[in-house]
């Protein structure tokens, strides 16, 4: 048996990854998303999560057993990424009480003229604006996403169903997605929700009744939320007859 010929195979592999991994994480820093500096940010739809370069590297790297050992030196070099948890509790309000002149918690950090506002919170102020909330009369709880993930990696959810008009099947329901990238004082949260419902439509006269995909709230957001803070979002934009205004709380990361 060749020993030599063997270990200098086996260096020359060792080599190889570390090249991998160096090239990869100095593009990484190179190419990685700086924190804006405004707090909160409205995001353009289509949204795509990011994927850090450094991941998509990584990728051709397999996941078996005998690479375990690529994997725990990777842990060593760059460290386990920090879990995150994503608390969210999405509300329907009574808009003709006007809850944002009762319930806001004093200015916005951010606002703009179409009618989305956005508070950074305490954790303490946080849970006590839930509970004037909900204790609110009209308010609905419609959905409470859950999200455990981890620093730089995208999640999402859906709860709902499916609904075919016209020969297209689309989505309807609660859609909540969400990107963090963990800073010592603060957490870079990407957060997109959406709420939709299906709606009869009756028709006159002995025309059958159809149905149509009303949106309530399609937001994507980039927020900088401080260490031990969370959000408050408030869309009080003018919107058809019948669809509700609609609250989020975001819990602190």
């Amino acid at each position: 048996m060749n020993r030599s010929g063997s270990w200098s195979k086996w260096k020359r592999l060792v080599w190889l990854s570390a090249l991998v991994v160096g090239v990869g994480a100095a593009l990484a820093v190179a190419f990685c998303p700086r924190t804006p500096t405004a707090p909160v940010l409205v995001l353009r739809r289509p949204l795509t999560m990011p994927s850090p370069l450094l991941d998509r590297v990584l990728r051709f790297i397999p996941a078996t057993p005998s690479w375990g050992w690529f994997w725990r030196a990777r842990e060593v070099v760059f460290g386990r990424r920090k879990p995150v948890n994503v608390f969210t509790e999405i509300l329907a309000l009574d808009a003709s009480r006007d809850p944002a002149a009762r319930l806001a918690p004093g200015a916005p950090t951010f606002s703009d003229p179409r009618g989305l506002r956005v508070w950074l919170l305490g954790g303490a102020d946080i849970k006590s604006l839930r509970q004037r909330l909900e204790d609110a009369p009209g308010t609905e709880v419609l959905s409470r996403p859950r999200v455990t993930t981890a620093d730089e990696c995208a999640a999402s959810l859906f709860q709902g169903y499916s609904v075919s008009i016209n020969g297209v099947t689309s989505p309807v329901g609660h859609a909540f997605e969400c990107y963090p990238r963990v800073h010592r004082q603060a957490t870079d949260l990407i957060a997109a929700v959406t709420l939709s419902e299906a709606i009869t439509n009756a028709a006159a006269g002995d025309r059958p009744s159809s149905i149509s995909i009303r949106t309530n709230l399609d937001l994507a957001l980039r927020l900088q939320i401080p260490k031990g803070s969370g959000a408050f979002l408030l869309d009080v934009r003018p919107r058809e007859a019948g669809a509700r205004q609609i609250a989020v709380l975001l819990d602190p990361p």
